[in-house]
């Protein structure tokens, strides 16, 4: 059978910044600062003129010395890698059965929308809200998802609690 992928992980538009992502654009605008302030120095009060600028640029190389740190980890250490789970993951391929959505009343008011669905007896559920920050499959119906009962697809997830990678439907 043929797919095309509807949705991957790797390459969805909306997937958060990850922290290594956060750590490195603030170093960067940290540095950016530092070497403004550096060349406006004249113009800074005298008690800022000396303390200032280094202070700042020590600032934004350590905010890049942990970030080569996380990036140094997650390559010498498979577990803190979040794309390792790709390694370990599954794959399940058939027509989608028990496609439902249900929404939820959250807490602080608001509604939320949760979709579950099965595809050879492997249950997959989601939320139509990410706010855990984790890179997540999240499309339901409101959000523009086209996934139904009697699709075609082949999925790709990962050992934990069957948590979605990768979405490929059916060309037919």
């Amino acid at each position: 059978m043929d797919y095309y992928t509807y949705w991957d992980l790797e390459s969805a538009a909306s997937v958060p910044m990850s922290d290594e992502g956060v750590i490195k654009v603030t170093a960067t605008a940290v540095l950016i600062i530092g070497v403004l302030v550096l060349l406006f120095n004249k113009r800074l009060p005298t008690e800022f003129r000396r303390s200032a600028p280094y202070g700042i640029l020590g600032l934004g190389l350590l905010l890049f010395a942990s970030y080569f740190y996380i990036e140094y980890t997650k390559k010498s250490l498979p577990e803190m890698n979040t794309f390792s789970e790709k390694q370990l993951s599954r794959v399940t391929e058939g027509r989608i059965t028990n496609y439902k959505e249900k929404i939820l009343n959250a807490p602080r008011g608001g509604t939320q929308t949760v979709a579950s669905f099965d595809i050879n007896k492997t249950s997959f559920h989601f939320s139509g809200v990410n706010l855990s920050g984790e890179k997540a499959f999240n499309l339901t119906h409101g959000k523009g998802g086209i996934l139904n009962n009697d699709m075609q697809a082949r999925i790709t997830y990962g050992p934990k609690q069957n948590h979605i990678l990768k979405i490929e439907l059916s060309k037919e």
